[in-house]
């Protein structure tokens, strides 16, 4: 989110709910963890809380920094809208997840690990402060996500299926599993791949950056010309 928005990570607070009987081996594990991430993204843990529970309970607040925050409003009609990476594979590591096999391929292995480690875009940062209109991290999926930002904007945003970013691993699973790779790129979850919006002439050649379609008068989401529902990951 932070990153979405144009921001840096610098502070972290953690609060943990514990069960009495839980051992101290898991918090320290959990700790490991997190002091590899604070080295990745250079930040630090500077507070928090720890309580009682029966189940386990972790809450984790960043803060961050930024020389102008870029929200859900603000893409303008003539806009085209760009993605990062490649879309799907985490729903695609996932489904493999659950499926509890003895052995893995390794292109499987690799969409597994989507799924597990998402990286935040950090390097997507300075683009997004110094050109996005509108940006916003893509978790419940890119058609639901579109939705927000559409609705938040007050705009029409079209897509293109065959200009989404497809990764080879998540085709091989596709083929194998007898699958829709654009059903996943368009409703999968979870890849944390950011959208944004700003004119055609900011893409940046040195950035995995894909423009997938364009911003327009109107409301809603449409891919190829036909409006879509948001389906996707729905808090509430």
């Amino acid at each position: 989110d932070v990153v979405a928005n144009g921001g840096l990570p610098k502070w972290v607070l953690i609060s943990l709910n514990l069960p009495e009987d839980l051992e101290v081996s898991f918090v320290e594990r959990f700790y490991v963890g997190v002091k590899r991430a604070c080295e990745f993204y250079k930040c630090e843990v500077v507070g928090g809380n720890i309580s009682k529970s029966e189940k386990i309970g972790i809450s984790v607040f960043l803060i961050g920094e930024t020389e102008r925050f870029v929200g859900r409003k603000g893409a303008k009609p003539g806009d085209s809208v760009f993605v990062s990476g490649t879309l799907g594979d985490s729903r695609a590591g996932l489904e493999l997840l659950l499926m509890k096999k003895e052995d893995y391929e390794p292109f499987e292995l690799s969409l597994i690990q989507r799924h597990l480690r998402p990286t935040a875009r950090i390097d997507y940062v300075k683009h997004i402060q110094k050109y996005a209109n509108a940006s916003m991290d893509i978790s419940d999926g890119l058609v639901a996500d579109a939705s927000h930002l559409s609705e938040r904007s007050g705009v029409k945003i079209e897509i293109f299926s065959e200009k989404l970013p497809l990764s080879s691993e998540l085709k091989m699973f596709c083929e194998k599993y007898g699958k829709n790779p654009l059903e996943y790129a368009l409703f999968g979850g979870e890849d944390y791949q950011l959208l944004f919006t700003h004119p055609k002439e900011r893409w940046n050649p040195f950035l995995d950056m894909t423009e997938i379609g364009k911003v327009e008068e109107g409301e809603g989401v449409f891919v190829d010309g036909k409006k879509v529902d948001p389906i996707g990951w729905k808090h509430f």
